[in-house]
């Protein structure tokens, strides 16, 4: 089973309709952090892959706020909801 965690809503939004179509992926939105408790009673792990970068889209709108060269707020948060 792969397990994937996002703290960006827009990524969740994303992994939501992957896990429609294939039932081994599971995305949870919460940080990395919480990996221990999210995967409790999942049996043994074999293996951690993390993307720890930052995506296209996330720089791409403006109102993000990741670049700062771009019109629009400066805010660096993944889950803006924090």
């Amino acid at each position: 089973r792969l397990h994937a965690f996002d703290l960006d809503p827009e990524a969740v939004k994303a992994g939501k309709r992957l896990e429609q179509e294939d039932a081994r992926f599971r995305i949870h939105h919460s940080p990395f952090g919480s990996m221990a408790q999210a995967l409790e009673g999942e049996g043994p792990i074999h293996g951690v892959l993390m993307d720890l970068g930052i995506s296209s889209p996330q720089l791409d709108e403006a109102q993000r706020g990741f670049k700062p060269e771009q019109d629009g707020p400066l805010d660096l948060r993944f889950d803006l909801t924090m």
